[in-house]
């Protein structure tokens, strides 16, 4: 996942530079127009429009909610690893997603986060995105005797492996954090290899 500063368009067209002290909390705007690929103007106004409608202020969940869905868009459970807890943006594929994370929505665009600060050390809660946007789905392996599908611990495994293989290169000229580093991703490896075991096992054995 990578990392781009984008305010949504924001400052370009109320001409205003894009520093820090012009920076508002209007994360719901900006993840949407970023995400619709819409004028941040154009976005304000329609969700400040539904809000007078209905009662409320455009962050409120309802009032972006309903916007989203007129707009073609549909929610989603938060993604979850191996071990059943949530993923960090920076471990996670998304085309066009909008992401709620912790008290806030951030819009991620060809696997990049597209936010006025980095959040991919958040991790991602619900999401949203175009109801005709295919999902990732699960890889069917075939066997002589049954289909079975491999999980989210073989993407686990790779990345526990490529990462023990960057620390432990650091490590032979002196690192000693990088030492640290390769025996925690040693550690993972055997927890997800005793994981992924059972799962083939379990996959071997024909359903009665």
């Amino acid at each position: 996942m990578n990392y781009i500063k984008d305010d949504g368009g924001r400052c370009t067209e109320y001409n205003i530079p894009m520093l820090k002290k012009n920076l508002v909390g209007d994360c719901v705007i900006r993840a949407i127009a970023i995400a619709l690929n819409q004028k941040y103007k154009q976005t304000s106004n329609e969700l400040h429009e539904l809000s007078m409608e209905r009662g409320g202020v455009p962050n409120d969940q309802s009032i972006y909610e309903e916007y989203l869905f007129s707009k073609g868009w549909i929610k989603n459970k938060p993604p979850r690893d191996c071990y059943g807890k949530k993923i960090r943006l920076r471990y996670w594929n998304s085309q066009l997603a909008i992401v709620t994370t912790t008290l806030h929505l951030t819009a991620i665009v060809d696997n990049t986060v597209r936010d006025t600060f980095d959040t991919r050390g958040w991790c991602c809660n619900s999401y949203y995105t175009p109801s005709e946007q295919i999902k990732p789905k699960k890889v069917k392996v075939k066997s002589n005797r049954n289909t079975y599908y491999i999980s989210e611990n073989q993407k686990v495994m790779t990345r526990n492996i490529e990462t023990f293989q960057t620390e432990i290169e650091k490590f032979k000229y002196g690192n000693k954090s990088a030492g640290t580093r390769s025996r925690k991703a040693l550690m993972e490896i055997i927890k997800v290899s005793k994981q992924l075991r059972k799962e083939i096992q379990e996959a071997k054995t024909p359903k009665t």
